[in-house]
């Protein structure tokens, strides 16, 4: 078996075990996947912006083959630091969270600022405009985001 479609099933078993409830929203595994990465992951899926943030088509392909399996994540993979962040967390808060840290991995290797991610983060979605800079702050807490 693949082994990304095996890290993926671990790390929905691993989900579902955290959260108390099935993962069924496609969203959110999305967006689970794309922040998980970045507390070492490394599920190997690639994401580009889409409307409703970082979509990796691999990804949505892959939730809908999965197989069970019995595999274990990474020992990088910082999952309590992980679940500290985004247990109880809404869905638009993942969207949010996940659009600002794809810019700030776009945009780190020129130097970017937290002005910069908020005005590129309200453009790209202006009816997030209130709770960009409480997710930032979480983001910073988190040592995701570093400025």
């Amino acid at each position: 078996m693949d082994p990304r479609v095996e890290k993926l099933g671990a790390f929905i078993k691993f989900l579902e075990s955290e959260l108390g409830r099935e993962v069924k929203d496609r969203l959110k595994l999305q967006k689970y996947v794309f922040i998980a990465d970045h507390f070492g992951l490394n599920s190997g899926y690639d994401f580009s912006m889409y409307v409703r943030g970082p979509y990796s088509p691999e990804l949505a392909e892959d939730y809908y083959r999965r197989l069970d399996v019995e595999s274990t994540l990474p020992p990088e993979f910082r999952s309590q630091d992980f679940i500290n962040l985004v247990k109880d967390k809404d869905v638009k808060w993942l969207e949010i969270a996940a659009t600002v840290l794809l810019i700030y991995d776009y945009n780190r290797e020129r130097g970017v600022s937290r002005e910069d991610i908020i005005k590129i983060a309200t453009k790209i979605k202006p009816w997030a405009n209130e709770r960009v800079n409480g997710v930032l702050d979480e983001l910073i807490k988190s040592n995701l985001i570093r400025l």
